[in-house]
């Protein structure tokens, strides 16, 4: 399966896929979210916003998490991450 085809079943028109784009925003390879690449990011409208990764191979899903580890920890335990505006308002 390629990375387009795994994309088109987690957003697109056909009868399985996870989000539907006239239900969701949504942006494909964007650096939206604190200037990570998102393969996709889908905003709902109650502003709920999922960023999704797309991987083909097991090895890019390991290889993932030893070259990406401080990103990995700033998700996990919500510490901002260097050079990030802060998102609180004033």
């Amino acid at each position: 399966m390629t990375c387009k085809k795994v994309m088109d079943a987690v957003v697109g028109f056909g009868p399985y896929c996870l989000w539907h784009p006239r239900r969701a925003t949504i942006a494909n390879n964007t650096h939206a979210v604190n200037g990570w690449e998102a393969d996709i990011l889908v905003i709902q409208e109650l502003g709920k916003v999922y960023e999704i990764e797309v991987k083909v191979l097991v090895s890019d899903f390991r290889r993932e998490f030893e070259t990406k580890k401080y990103k990995h920890k700033c998700l996990k335990t919500g510490e901002q991450p260097l050079g990030a505006k802060s998102q609180t308002a004033i």
